[in-house]
């Protein structure tokens, strides 16, 4: 698979499952925020795929991009190219993918409801 020619690339690394991912919260809160400058890439596979296929056509966002699973070799050409990496879940224990981007040396945004901190400070809250 090519990767787009845009002036900015995104990358989102998750499965397509709106309960733990929010993909559709997200992309409905940056929807006028997207330009042709930006192409938005999200690889993965999931539950939820035809139903984000199908509102990003319906809103027209042709720079938003579902890539499905890629294998590992492709994957890291995609970390390389993105100028940055977006986590926006709204759950997500212990993301793989924020390894991938750091090694990749791509800056992260990232939601604070992903690691598994938060399960920690709450057990570790309860005890003190």
């Amino acid at each position: 698979m090519d990767i787009p020619a845009a002036e900015r690339m995104l990358l989102w690394v998750a499965r397509l499952s709106e309960a733990e991912k929010g993909i559709l919260n997200f992309l409905s809160q940056v929807r006028d925020l997207l330009s042709d400058k930006i192409s938005l890439l999200i690889a993965g596979e999931g539950p939820d795929r035809k139903e984000i296929e199908d509102w990003i056509t319906k809103q027209g966002l042709a720079n938003v991009k579902l890539l499905g699973n890629l294998p590992r070799g492709e994957l890291s050409k995609f970390y390389a190219a993105a100028d940055a990496f977006l986590l926006p879940s709204l759950h997500d224990s212990n993301p793989l993918s924020v390894v991938e981007a750091l090694w990749s040396g791509c800056p992260i945004f990232m939601s604070r409801n992903c690691g598994n901190w938060r399960s920690e400070e709450r057990r570790v809250g309860k005890e003190c």
